[in-house]
C-alpha cells in the first residue's frame, strides 16, 4: 500500500507540472487524491484504459483488412493463407503498434486532466467558466 503510495502513473504528472522529486510527487498526488475524495478513481481510470486499447485493437483490425484489400486488389493470388499472415504482419501489428502509441498520449492527457481537476476545480472555474461547466458535472459523477 504504501509503495503505490508513493509509486504510481499519476506522480509523473506532478512531476511534469511542477517538478517535484518523483517520490515526494507521488505522496503529493495520493494526498490530493484522498483530500479530494477520488480514491476510487484509482480503480475506475482503468475504463479509459480498457476503451483506449480496444481502439488500438480496432484499429489494427482496420489496418489489416486495408491491407489485405491492396494485397487481393493488386494481383490474382493463388495462395491466399500466406497473405492473410503477411497482411497481419504488414497490416494489423504495425497498426495496432501506432495507434497504442497515439492512445497513450490520449490516455495521459486524460490523466492530467483528472489530477489537475482534483488539484484545482475553482481554478478551471475561474479561468474557464465553459469548460467548467460542461467538464464539472461529468466529473462529479464519473468520480462518484
Amino acid at each position: 500500500r504504501d509503495c503505490f503510495r508513493y509509486y504510481n502513473k499519476w506522480a509523473f504528472i506532478y512531476v511534469g507540472v511542477y517538478g517535484y522529486p518523483y517520490i515526494e510527487a507521488g505522496k503529493r498526488v495520493m494526498d490530493v487524491m484522498v483530500a479530494r475524495g477520488l480514491k476510487d478513481i484509482i480503480i475506475a481510470e482503468d475504463v479509459v484504459s480498457v476503451l483506449l486499447w480496444a481502439i488500438s485493437v480496432c484499429v489494427g483490425f482496420i489496418v489489416w483488412g486495408f491491407t489485405l484489400f491492396v494485397a487481393f486488389a493488386v494481383e490474382e493470388v493463388e495462395n491466399q493463407s500466406g497473405w492473410l499472415k503477411a497482411g497481419f504482419f504488414y497490416g494489423f501489428i504495425p497498426g495496432m503498434m501506432l495507434s497504442s502509441i497515439l492512445m497513450g498520449l490520449v490516455s495521459g492527457m486524460v490523466d492530467t486532466i483528472i489530477v489537475l481537476y482534483a488539484e484545482a476545480p475553482e481554478e478551471l472555474a475561474l479561468n474557464h467558466p465553459v469548460v467548467s461547466d460542461e467538464i464539472g458535472p461529468t466529473m462529479v459523477s464519473w468520480l462518484g
